[in-house]
């Protein structure tokens, strides 16, 4: 999928599920969520005989959690097909070297911000670092969005 499919496709699921709370949007699709001590593994995402599961963490952060789960959802809207074949496993969430994991970060990135917050935030001048701490959320989140932006922006123009 396209990077600004990937943005109109996140809007239309927000207008849909009426909802930014990740947990919520598992619940109404029907995803199973656990959290497990994953060491290293921060989530997955995986199928197993039609039945679709989210397992967590459970040494994330809260912040860091909602991120997580955001990228395991960009998986299940996204490569549920694949995912039937070969569980996502997220050691690092910013692979950005394979096409899924790219498309999940962008997922994420567009739940997470707003394209509002990222424009208040550098209308009162704050770094892209600083605007990850204000919005409790990974500064590379941050640096994807506004990617998504200009990309959009550009593309409308």
């Amino acid at each position: 999928m396209i990077l600004n499919d990937i943005y109109n496709f996140v809007n239309e699921l927000k207008r849909k599920y009426k909802t930014c709370n990740p947990y919520e949007i598992a619940e109404m699709c029907g995803i199973n969520v656990f959290y497990d001590n994953l060491g290293n593994v921060k989530g997955l995402f995986t199928i197993d005989r039609r039945n679709s599961f989210i397992i967590l963490n459970e040494n994330l952060s809260d912040e860091m959690a909602d991120v997580v789960m955001f990228h395991e959802l960009g998986h299940y809207f996204l490569h549920r097909k694949e995912a039937a074949l070969s569980p996502f496993s997220e050691n690092s969430l910013y692979n950005m070297r394979s096409k899924f994991e790219i498309e999940a970060n962008t997922f994420a990135a567009n739940y997470l911000i707003s394209d509002e917050d990222i424009t208040e935030n550098a209308e009162l001048g704050l770094t892209t670092m600083e605007t990850a701490q204000v919005l409790c959320v990974p500064h590379d989140i941050v640096l994807i969005k506004i990617t998504l932006l200009l990309l959009h922006y550009f593309r409308h123009q």
